[in-house]
C-alpha cells in the first residue's frame, strides 16, 4: 500500500498534489516481479473533477533473462506513466489515495516481452547449444530439416 495525501485537493478541482516515494515490489503487491530492489517513483495527483489523474516517473533496476542466449542481465528501467482514478468508484478514507495498483499496472506494461542482453546478441546454437556470443561453433548452418528437403531442392534450380 502506497498512500498519498489528497486532503488539500479532494474538494479543489484543478488542485495538484505532488508526491514521491521509495518502495519495493512487495509494497505494490508483486512478490515475483522482474524489478529488483528499490523502486523510485515521483509525480503528482491532479483533481480533474470526477477523476484523480496520477502522472509520474518511475525508476528501478530490472533483472532479466535474455530471450536468445538465456544469460541473466541487469537493465535500468525509467519511464513515465499516467493513470486516471475514478473518484466515483473509489472511496478515499482519511483523505488519502492508494497508488500501489496503478504502479503495479504501469510496471506490468513496461516488462519487455523478449528481453535482449544486447541488440546484436547471437543467441544459442540450435544444434549444439553453445552460446554463440562466446564461441563460434562448427555446426552446419545449412542443415535442412528432412521434412523441408523437397523445398530446399527447389531453391537449387
Amino acid at each position: 500500500m502506497i498512500k498519498v495525501d489528497i486532503s488539500q485537493i479532494i474538494d479543489n478541482i484543478g488542485g495538484i498534489q505532488p508526491f514521491s516515494a521509495v518502495v519495493n515490489a512487495e509494497e505494490i503487491g508483486e512478490a515475483d516481479l522482474w524489478i529488483q530492489g528499490d523502486i523510485l517513483v515521483s509525480g503528482q495527483i491532479c483533481n480533474v473533477g470526477t477523476l484523480f489523474r496520477l502522472t509520474g516517473v518511475l525508476a528501478a533496476k530490472a533483472i532479466l533473462e535474455c530471450s536468445r542466449c538465456l544469460k541473466v542481465f541487469e537493465q535500468p528501467v525509467n519511464f513515465q506513466f499516467e493513470e486516471d482514478l475514478d473518484a466515483a468508484l473509489f472511496s478515499y478514507p482519511n483523505d488519502w489515495i492508494d497508488i500501489a495498483e496503478a504502479l503495479r499496472t504501469a510496471l506490468i506494461f513496461q516488462e519487455p516481452m523478449k528481453p535482449l542482453c544486447s541488440k546484436d546478441c547471437k543467441g544459442l546454437c540450435v544444434h549444439c547449444g553453445v552460446d554463440r556470443n562466446q564461441v563460434d561453433c562448427d555446426c552446419d548452418k545449412k542443415k535442412i530439416d528432412p521434412r523441408l528437403a523437397v523445398l530446399g531442392r527447389l531453391l537449387e534450380k
